[in-house]
């Protein structure tokens, strides 16, 4: 008899501990079209009926906690926070011919990029000097990556630029260049030396683009 009276207090003790298992739901919370109280919870079975005053529309697609009494009635419905995990990945990603400033310091430039930028120090920056590459930054311009890429295709074929351009002012007042003995206006773009440039108010700017 003893026993028996063990036994069932057991069976009742492990049956209200999974009753209260039972109170407690999570999920993403979806509102029933049509409906302001009635919703369901995704990955699981069945609808259910939110507590009078509880405003749906403010929880609609979010992950909540559904609270329920013994008899499966939701007394309590709580919004659950999202772990947000730090974005480590490249926040930015440039592109350009490596021009190596200081190898002992790993600095270094992009052929038309007036920026700085320097290397992790697991990174030996004089092999890529003169070529293509593909810089990864993060949200604070640091450098997190650095590859070879192959270069773009080659732009426009024109005449070279000479040693020392002269810039000029055409009749309209907008500020040319100079390529050879021509007068090319403020935008036009011309091949020197490999690389692509452009005639800025002036002055020729390299862009940084390969070219022949």
């Amino acid at each position: 008899m003893k026993h028996i009276l063990i036994l069932v207090i057991c069976i009742l003790f492990f049956a209200g501990f999974a009753n209260a298992a039972e109170r407690t739901m999570s999920g993403e919370l979806v509102v029933l079209d049509g409906s302001a109280s009635r919703f369901r919870l995704v990955g699981h079975d069945g609808t259910f009926t939110a507590p009078a005053g509880t405003s749906l529309s403010d929880l609609d697609g979010k992950a909540v906690e559904v609270e329920l009494s013994s008899g499966g009635k939701v007394t309590q419905i709580t919004e659950r926070p999202v772990a947000i995990t730090p974005q480590t990945s490249g926040f930015e990603t440039v592109r350009g011919q490596m021009i190596v400033r200081d190898p002992v310091a790993r600095s270094f430039g992009l052929a038309g990029d007036n920026r700085v930028y320097i290397a992790p120090a697991t990174v030996d920056i004089a092999p890529y000097g003169g070529k293509w590459v593909e810089v990864s930054l993060d949200a604070q311009s640091q450098v997190t990556g650095l590859k070879l890429v192959a270069a773009p295709p080659p732009g426009p074929v024109s005449a070279p630029i000479p040693a020392a351009p002269m810039g000029g002012v055409a009749a309209s007042g907008a500020a040319t260049c100079m390529v050879g003995n021509a007068t090319v206006a403020s935008g036009s773009t011309v091949c020197r030396e490999g690389i692509t440039h452009r005639c800025d108010s002036g002055t020729w700017v390299s862009l940084g683009t390969a070219c022949r």
